[in-house]
């Protein structure tokens, strides 16, 4: 049961280290578009301007579509984590019920 609790636990950190993962790479995602705008600023104004709203919004996309896919995972795996603590509460319930009133 002990060891159930802290494979949730675990999963819940690693959960949590998905998204920590996935925000820093929309931050780095977002500091390249950021970059990459700049040049085109000294490129053409006008221009720049425009491809630099599309890298910003694209790089915000896929920071978007990739915590997603992140967050999906993870919660999978909690969800998995979670079938198994139920498994082994009932088998603990089973086996409490057993012993206390016998195998009948």
């Amino acid at each position: 049961m002990r060891e159930v609790i802290l494979r949730i636990l675990s999963a819940e950190a690693e959960a949590g280290r998905l998204v920590a993962g996935a925000a820093a790479r929309a931050r780095v995602l977002i500091s390249e578009a950021k970059e990459k705008a700049g040049q085109l600023l000294e490129t053409s104004a006008a221009q720049a301007g425009l491809e630099a709203g599309q890298a910003y919004n694209a790089a915000l996309e896929e920071a978007g579509r990739e915590k997603a896919a992140r967050l999906a995972a993870a919660a999978a795996e909690i969800e998995k984590s979670s079938l198994r603590l139920e498994k082994a509460r009932r088998a603990a319930v089973d086996l409490v019920v057993r012993a206390v009133l016998g195998d009948r």
